[in-house]
């Protein structure tokens, strides 16, 4: 996901990062949960199926599998592996979404600009 803040909100966000408690190993994602924990709405995990749920309860995730509306790539990414390199792997099935997504929106790409003659 992509957020452009106002250029005030930008400045206060890093003011506000130099002060926060927040574990720094987990980046600009635990500064954002610390720093609107008070004003943030949590969505249910069919809308964040994060891969980490799968990591830590394997039972948990094939039960959210079914009801999953967006899959949060965050510990491996798909585009950083070769499309082949998913067999046998923890997250197969969840690249071969992302692959399949993929290839789907390039062919409704290609399909628009040969009706439309406008490249994306």
């Amino acid at each position: 996901m992509y957020i452009r803040p106002s250029e005030q909100l930008f400045l206060e966000l890093l003011a506000a990062m130099k002060v926060a408690d927040y574990p720094r190993d987990q980046a600009e994602q635990a500064f954002l949960n610390v720093h609107y924990r008070f004003t943030a709405l949590r969505l249910p995990y069919m809308y964040n199926g994060n891969l980490a749920i799968k990591v830590a309860d394997k039972a948990a995730w094939q039960s959210l599998w079914p009801t999953l509306r967006i899959v949060h790539y965050t510990l491996h990414k798909p585009f950083k592996q070769a499309e082949d390199a998913q067999v046998g792997h923890l997250f197969e099935d969840e690249w071969k979404l992302w692959w399949s997504t993929l290839r789907k929106a390039e062919a409704e790409e290609q399909l628009a600009s040969l009706r439309t003659g406008i490249t994306c």
